[in-house]
Order: C-alpha cells, then structure tokens, then sequence
C-alpha cells in the first residue's frame, strides 16, 4: 500500500477492538427493546438511552439542515411549559410533566440525526429493537392475563397489561411494532417468515386481550392506511397482487385468532362488556364526555390552558 492510499483511507473508530457503529447499533437496538418494561421511573431504556447519546456525542450524529424546523418547535413547545412552570413550582407532578417533555423532545432530535445517515440501515436496527420489546411485552402481558405462575398482579384491572401502568398504554405501545411485521411480511419474499409471523400473532393477541377500544380503532385506522398507501405507491403489478391476497389472508387469521380467543368465557365476558358504546364513567356531568363539554367554556376562560398540571 502507497503512502497516499494509507493517508485516503478512511479509518473507522472502534470502541474495544468492536466497530463504534456496531456499538452504537447495540445500544439503539437495547434502548428499545428494554422499553418493554416501564414499571418503574426511571425506566431501564432511559439509563439505556442517556448510554447511548454518549456515545453518538463526540462524532456519531450528522447535523441535518431538515431537523432545525423540529427543534425550533420543540424549544418553543418546551419554553412554554417551563415559563407556565415557574407559577407552580411547588407541584411535583408539574415539575415531571416538564422534565418529560424536555427528555422526549431530546429523544426524537437524537433519532432524527441518527436517522439523517445510513436511514435504511440504521431504521431496519430501529426495527429490530423495537418489535423485540413490544413480543416480549406482548408474552408477559398474554402470561399475566391468564394468571401464568402468579403473574396475575400484573393484570390488576383484568386486561392485559404486564409491565406497563396502564392496558391502554401498552396497547399503544405495540400498534407500531405490528405494523413494522404486517408490511414486512407483505412486501419481504425472503427471511423468516414463520419467526414474523409468530410475532404479529404474539402482538395482536396481546392488543386484544388489552381490550382497550382506543387502541383497536388506531390499529385498525392505521393498518387500513399503511396497506393502502403501501399499495397505492407499489409500481409492481405483481407486488399488488401479492399485498391483496396477504391482506384477505390477513383478516381471515384475525378473525380465527379472534373467534378462538372468544371461546375462553372470561375473554368472552369482558369482550362483551367492553364493546358497550357508553359506559357509567362516561355518562353525567362529572363522566368523561360531560367534563370535556364542560371544558370547552374553560378554553375562554384560559386560552393559554392551566399550566403543566
């Protein structure tokens, strides 16, 4: 090798011997798959995350010209919460709500410039990570439902929940994994088929027995968008083909894995209960739907709303 082809090439930075990209990929990938278990705050993704913006600080992240528009958003969105903050500092949960702000606002900047290079390699490590952490909810959440060795705690509102506060935030958490999955097996002739195939049916039986409404209407929403889009900016005839019959082969499984999980009389029962339209909660002055008619004259009141409470 020539002293001018020594000088040109271009040396990749390692980490102990492990190329820093392979490293940094790791840490993406665990900061999602460890967001599986929220339980307690803070949780282990955000150790995991503040981990891996170490290690993109000194050279990892491209500064791209088309993130500037989102930051400038999200330091106005955040200035306002802190400037709404001063006249409440004493509440706690006030302080929370702008320390969370603050972090999620970070947290999107961080995948923006990971994402302004490499966007193919390093989304499919997104990916990865992400439907990783969501299966492995999706199993505790599908365990503690049915009360597997006494993981029933997990479930105290009899839905799926596992390590999440709520059903109705787990339930959210893994729409997108599962439409990571369904476009994956449509368009992806290669691979493990079987393996997405098992995970997608892991997800969706966890998001039903979630039996949160909100979620299934989002799911449902989202999913009849992605396949329409996916269809509509497909060229290849064949491919179009091919996304109609998975589709129709689609909603039948659905439907099986629905109609089987309805012969349990517990799932039955609560499947039942939750399609009720209007619950008691909802009802009244004081119901859900009265206290956001009510709020409609606050708007007036506080145009500016009542602060990070």
């Amino acid at each position: 090798m020539t002293h001018a082809a020594a000088i040109g090439r271009t040396v990749e930075p390692r980490l102990l011997g492990i190329s820093l990209e392979h490293v940094r990929s790791a840490a993406v990938w665990l900061m999602l798959a460890s967001s599986f278990y929220v339980i307690v705050e803070p949780a282990p993704t955000d150790v995991v995350f503040i981990l891996t913006l170490l290690l993109f600080l000194p050279s990892g992240l491209r500064i791209s010209p088309l993130v500037f528009p989102m930051i400038l958003c999200l330091l106005l969105y955040n200035l306002g919460g802190f400037i709404s903050y001063i006249v409440m500092a004493d509440n706690d949960k006030a302080g929370m709500f702008v320390v969370a702000s603050v972090y999620m606002g970070v947290s999107a900047v961080l995948f923006a410039f990971y994402l302004a290079e490499n966007p193919e390699q390093r989304m499919a490590v997104i990916k990865r990570g992400y439907i990783a952490g969501a299966v492995i909810a999706s199993v505790i959440g599908i365990l503690s439902y049915f009360d597997v060795a006494g993981l029933a705690t997990l479930s105290p509102m009899g839905r799926a929940q596992g390590t999440y506060k709520d059903p109705n935030v787990l339930s959210t958490y893994i729409i997108l994994p599962a439409l990571f999955l369904i476009q994956d097996v449509m368009l992806r002739s290669s691979g493990s088929k079987m393996l997405r195939a098992a995970a997608l049916l892991t997800i969706l039986a966890c998001l039903f027995l979630s039996f949160s409404r909100g979620a299934w209407l989002n799911f449902v929403f989202s999913t009849v968008m992605m396949i329409g889009l996916t269809f509509m900016l497909t060229p290849s005839a064949r491919l179009r083909s091919r996304i109609v019959m998975l589709t129709v082969i689609g909603i039948g499984i659905a439907t099986v894995l629905v109609m089987y999980l309805l012969t349990i009389e517990e799932v039955r029962t609560l499947f039942y209960d939750r399609l009720t339209l209007v619950k008691s909660y909802d009802t009244g002055e004081t119901g859900r739907f009265g206290r956001q008619l009510n709020a409609l004259g606050d708007i007036f009141v506080w145009p500016l709303g009542f602060g990070p409470m």
